[in-house]
């Protein structure tokens, strides 16, 4: 499956609350309702609308596995390719995500799940993929003038003493 297929069948299932539930609970607890329902009922909206960019579906796939980080399971999104390296889709264009197939690794788990923790990653950086592209467009811009004037950058062992020599 891939993430417009599930935004699919959790539609035809007429579970939406589910996947809304999940991403509240777990990231937005503190956030009004409403407002995880209505961001997240159009950013699945949008991906299902996107005009899809195919270039990265033949050879990468969206991973969710596990993880224990202080004692409390996490659930970890990532897209590896085929030679096993990993990335975070936290960046990466959202029409190049929607058909891309998902492992999701975990036992016992949903489509209602996968898709609350593939939502949430993918809206790290803004609820919609043109806020998306604009915070990657200006990281981008940083990078490229932190390139171009490399005298501005503090060395780490200056900094690492700065910060924690006293």
């Amino acid at each position: 499956m891939n993430i417009r297929e599930i935004i699919n069948t959790v539609l035809n299932a007429g579970r939406v609350d589910s996947v809304i539930d999940i991403i509240h609970e777990t990231y937005y607890s503190s956030d009004p309702k409403d407002w995880t329902d209505f961001c997240h009922t159009n950013i699945m909206r949008e991906l299902l609308e996107l005009k899809p960019d195919d270039e990265l579906v033949d050879d990468h796939t969206i991973i969710l596995q596990s993880i224990m980080d202080d004692d409390e399971e996490e659930v970890r999104v990532y897209l590896s390719n085929t030679d096993g390296e990993e990335l975070g889709l936290d960046l990466i264009p959202w029409e190049k995500l929607v058909n891309i197939s998902i492992d999701d690794r975990r036992e016992g788990i949903d489509v209602y799940d996968t898709l609350s923790h593939i939502l949430w990653e993918i809206t790290f950086y803004g609820i919609s993929s043109s806020q998306v592209a604009r915070f990657r467009d200006d990281l981008v811009d940083q990078i490229d003038e932190i390139k171009a004037n490399p005298d501005c950058l503090i060395e780490w062992t200056d900094f690492d003493k700065d910060m924690f020599d006293e």
